[in-house]
């Protein structure tokens, strides 16, 4: 165990973030163990200035065949098949009735800058667990930007205007969740104006999976599926 780390976090976000994060380390030396937690974001509690796109960018849903033209450049590190795949159905209105998923991507010049992808239906979170949500809401994941875009706050703006779209739709808000350990993600999260719904439990004992959804989950219809035992 890096002790480093751990004074880092005690300096950085307190003692009560170091001591957890110790905790939730010297829990794992015995069984995996994992505390995700689950947060919504909705216009009301958005922070607007994260709707304002920096000067020469440009944001807005791509479609699948500007999508697999992205995918053909390595540095987009977007994959044609995923691309395929999530998109099935995909379109305005098939997506608001919990079609396939969309990708609201932010452009400079028609180059691709940043994108993160929103969902309607439950969701592959990793190989063995799927995360279900309330059909009122939107899940997003897998967001990115490249590089040479980075500190310009293009993934949460693009997080807000996508949320501004749903809610022209019709949808609720966006949920969410951070590992309870990853504090830098967690302080951007709350920068924005996400609010903390509870927490999802995963463990693994005797080679069986196992979850608990906090009450505030469970309001979110928030769960996570065991695919695999």
């Amino acid at each position: 165990m890096n002790l480093n780390v751990v004074r880092d976090n005690i300096r950085r976000y307190g003692l009560t973030a170091g001591v957890h994060d110790l905790t939730k380390k010297a829990v794992n030396r015995l069984v995996p163990f994992r505390v995700l937690k689950t947060m919504e974001l909705t216009m009301d509690g958005l922070d607007p200035s994260y709707l304002d796109l920096p000067q020469g960018f440009e944001g807005g849903f791509a479609d699948l065949a500007t999508l697999l033209a992205w995918a053909a450049d390595p540095a987009n590190d977007l994959d044609a098949d995923f691309a395929r795949e999530a998109s099935v159905g995909a379109g305005s209105s098939a997506a608001a009735n919990g079609g396939g998923d969309r990708c609201y991507a932010i452009t400079r010049d028609g180059a691709l800058a940043s994108y993160g992808w929103y969902s309607r239906r439950p969701t592959m979170i990793t190989e063995e667990l799927r995360l279900h949500f309330d059909a009122r809401y939107v899940y997003m994941y897998k967001g990115y930007t490249l590089p040479e875009h980075r500190g310009k706050r293009l993934h949460a703006i693009g997080m807000a205007r996508a949320l501004e779209a749903y809610a022209k739709e019709g949808t609720a808000g966006i949920v969410s969740y951070v590992e309870s350990n990853n504090f830098a993600s967690l302080k951007s999260c709350y920068r924005m104006g996400y609010r903390d719904l509870g927490a999802i439990v995963v463990t693994t004992v005797g080679g069986r999976t196992f979850s608990y959804e906090s009450s505030g989950c469970k309001a979110r219809g928030l769960r996570v599926e065991v695919v695999t035992n």
